[in-house]
């Protein structure tokens, strides 16, 4: 269920730069109309005006290709969707932490266990009657 969500907020997301880049929302039906009379009698002869008034529009969409690609490739909206939740963020850094703990129990145990056996290789036979003797 979780994942479901992450993909359809996903979808939304990239939805909604697509959105964006085309500037769907900022066109009005009259500007569209406007653009295409302008096209259809300057067909043959674009004006310096039409030229230099749409190359904003080309660097902002090839802009917005170039974000969306940086955010899929870096997986951002999943580190930002972590960020936006501090109990999550406290919930999973205590449990990287006891996971973390317990891996170095494990390991002080092992080479502790593996140092004492050393030790205690080398040592006399009689080494533990005449150690508590002593104490």
């Amino acid at each position: 269920m979780d994942s479901q969500t992450k993909a359809s907020d996903l979808k939304s997301i990239e939805d909604a730069i697509r959105h964006l880049s085309q500037k769907r929302h900022l066109i009005t039906e009259q500007a569209a109309k406007a653009k295409a009379e302008l096209s259809e009698s300057k067909s043959s002869n674009r004006s310096a005006f039409a030229t230099t008034s749409m190359q904003p529009i080309e660097e902002f969409n090839q802009s917005v290709a170039l974000l969306l690609g940086f955010i899929q490739h870096t997986q951002l909206d999943q580190l930002a969707q972590i960020a936006s939740s501090p109990v999550r963020v406290f919930c999973f850094n205590l449990l990287i932490g006891v996971i973390r703990g317990i891996g170095f129990a494990i390991g002080l145990v092992l080479i502790g266990g593996i140092t004492v056996s050393m030790i205690v290789s080398r040592l006399p036979a009689g080494w533990l009657p005449k150690l508590t003797a002593m104490l």
